[in-house]
């Protein structure tokens, strides 16, 4: 399975990822209806592209009354059938990271569907910042990162 990964510290806030998300999804230069945010926090002067994590346990499909939400059998996202939104919010409230929106005048929900397969967003973004990953190579280099950092850490300490 693949999900899209955000390496926030390269993330330059030109917000690109934003604007052609709104167009591939609603035909308009609107970020306001983009599936993902640039969340700018002014104090650590840093941009945090947010998104769906399409979970393995989808909080949003459990919170929703009318069975709404699937996952797609080919590109393993958590889709919503806005047919079948009644509008009660209930996976807005139920989301950890907010990735869920409402649709302005329309009374039904949206969320990022993973452009099914070719999320827009990764192929925009110049600064490296998104990547559309396997989750297992995605560990794998986190685990090696990791330990490389704790060598640095641990070079030099006198263990005895």
């Amino acid at each position: 399975m693949k999900r899209i990964v955000v390496e926030p510290e390269k993330c330059t806030g030109c917000r690109d990822c934003e604007l052609v998300c709104s167009i591939k999804q609603t035909g308009e230069f609107n970020p306001a209806r983009a599936q993902i945010k640039a969340v700018y926090f002014p104090e650590e002067m840093v941009n945090v592209p947010l998104t769906c994590l399409h979970c393995q346990v989808p909080l949003c499909m459990e919170a929703c009354p009318t069975e709404a939400f699937s996952r797609d059998q080919a590109t393993d996202a958590v889709v919503v059938a806005q047919d079948k939104c009644i509008g009660c919010y209930m996976c807005i409230t139920a989301c950890p990271v907010g990735a869920i929106r409402t649709v302005p005048d329309q009374g039904v929900i949206s969320k990022c569907e993973l452009c099914q397969g070719e999320p827009a967003c990764v192929e925009i973004c110049s600064a490296g910042v998104l990547s559309y990953q396997e989750i297992e190579e995605l560990s794998i280099a986190r685990s090696r990162n990791a330990a490389a950092e704790l060598k640095k850490v641990i070079k030099g300490v006198d263990f005895r």
